[in-house]
């Protein structure tokens, strides 16, 4: 957790069904307006070309207009084409036969499809601090469902999406990871416009087999926790800035609906969702902090040990890595300092599920780079945490420009070259790689060219905006690179 967020406790989520079918269930909004006509696809022959993703509409009643998304003409005539109901499903496959790969990340793969989404073009003007912008887009964004093949997937009602073929299928205002849980999509969503303070913070859902979308709102802030890995449930944290009396809970969604809420202490952190159990961090007086384990089923919360503190600093630490196994869950947890947000000090950290005093933990072998300290990640390799290249499972771009993966073991496998960051000149524009996340046998990556924005710098950290952004396909196997969609802002070349 960056620390200017140190004191926000994480994220929320909602989930809901169709209207008024079960009780408890979160209302949600039938407006069909705000999905994409079905003849709007996107093949890899014509992915080269600008996406056209601007679009969405309003139906009467709705609050937002089109002029509050300052909608260019080309969106405008979108707004007026988008009045098409979506098809019932896109995922080709029945819910009892899906697989979920990669829950929670960026890219998120369900049956035969992989859903992600990305800004529209009149959206490519918000900025993001050194080019940050998964998790940060506030402007209107486009889901995506792709269809990696072999195979064509022609039982999908309505629609034959043939492999390559990237489906834009829904306009809303949201950014970050997508969890799955049952038939929905969920991201972090935000209630206005403009750039959202924290009490504009919502949850937003969309199913991908009957076509609805809702969003899950309350007085203060809903952050989007994720979904279970299994993907049995989903999790929002909830805090209310604005009340007399701040509350802090978190709620349990599952089948589009919800399932409770558990209230939480003040102030928590949620660090990590298990199948069956939150993992949080919470106060234990006496500048101390406690790592604890909250079944959601009984609802008991287990204090699982202490954390180490670092100098009496009178702050917790942050959590970098975190992995959950059936017989224990293991972490990073570190100390910085100072704006550059310097590591100071770590540990290793492991505890058994459902065993109260069991946290221990041990000091993070030292590693530097140019001189500073920084994180020695870690492998859990037959019960005992084992320093590794990098975290399992996640990708990268090194300094080389060469593109690979980090296996079970946490060891580094090259993948494929020439993606080194490009610098244009004196004023610090690039283009290169945001983020890479693995599923199966291959590798997708979003690679922005990035224009300086210094009106929006916040000290000395520089800001972008995307001049373009293209998303790429790269087998493992071979090395190869597919384009699947690029996307240029109204002023790019």
């Amino acid at each position: 957790m960056k620390p200017s967020f140190k004191k926000i406790v994480l994220l929320m989520l909602s989930a809901v069904l169709l209207t008024g079918v079960l009780a408890g269930c979160v209302k949600f909004d039938s407006n069909e307006n705000s999905r994409v006509p079905t003849t709007e696809a996107v093949t890899t022959e014509a992915a080269a070309t600008e996406v056209q993703t601007t679009g969405g509409g309003e139906s009467e009643g709705n609050t937002e207009t089109a002029a509050e998304i300052k909608a260019s003409a080309k969106t405008e005539e979108k707004l007026a084409q988008s009045n098409m109901k979506l098809p019932s499903t896109f995922l080709g496959v029945t819910p009892e036969e899906y697989e979920i790969v990669n829950n929670n990340g960026h890219f998120v793969k369900v049956g035969k499809l992989i859903y992600f989404h990305i800004p529209d073009a009149d959206s490519m003007d918000k900025s993001a601090i050194w080019g940050d912008y998964a998790d940060r887009d506030t402007g209107r964004t486009v889901l995506f469902a792709y269809n990696p093949g072999p195979d064509d997937v022609d039982d999908v009602e309505g629609i034959d999406a043939k492999a390559g073929e990237a489906l834009p299928i829904l306009y809303d205002y949201t950014s970050g990871t997508i969890g799955v849980e049952d038939d929905f999509l969920y991201s972090q969503g935000y209630k206005t416009t403009d750039e959202p303070n924290f009490n504009d913070f919502v949850v937003k859902g969309y199913s991908y087999v009957t076509g609805y979308e809702f969003t899950k709102e309350t007085t203060g802030a809903e952050y989007f926790l994720g979904a279970s890995p299994d993907g049995s449930y989903t999790a929002s944290h909830h805090h209310d800035y604005v009340a007399e009396q701040s509350t802090n809970t978190i709620s349990i969604y599952r089948y589009g609906c919800l399932n409770k809420t558990i209230v939480l202490p003040e102030f928590c952190t949620v660090i990590k969702l298990g199948n069956e159990s939150i993992y949080y961090i919470t106060e234990a007086g006496n500048d101390r902090y406690w790592l604890m384990e909250l079944n959601i089923e009984t609802e008991e919360a287990t204090q699982l040990g202490l954390l180490p503190q670092y100098e009496n600093t009178g702050w917790y630490g942050e959590v970098d890595e975190c992995i959950l196994k059936d017989d224990g869950i293991y972490l990073t947890y570190s100390f910085y300092e100072g704006t550059g947000h310097f590591l100071t000090k770590g540990y290793y950290v492991e505890a058994v599920p459902g065993e109260p005093g069991s946290l221990k933990f041990s000091d993070m072998p030292e590693k530097k780079e140019y001189d500073d300290l920084t994180l020695a990640y870690f492998a859990v390799i037959n019960g005992k945490m084992v320093p590794s290249d990098g975290v399992p499972g996640t990708c990268k771009v090194d300094e080389n420009g060469v593109l690979g993966y980090y296996d079970e073991n946490g060891k580094w496998v090259k993948v494929s070259e020439g993606w080194k960051y490009d610098y244009k000149n004196e004023e610090g524009d690039f283009s290169g790689v945001e983020l890479a996340e693995k599923i199966g046998d291959d590798i997708y990556l979003i690679v922005n060219d990035n224009k300086r924005a210094p009106e929006d710098d916040i000290g000395w950290r520089y800001a972008y905006v995307r001049n373009y952004m293209n998303v790429f396909r790269v087998s493992i196997k071979t090395g190869e690179a597919e384009l699947i969609l690029h996307q240029a802002a109204p002023w790019a070349d």
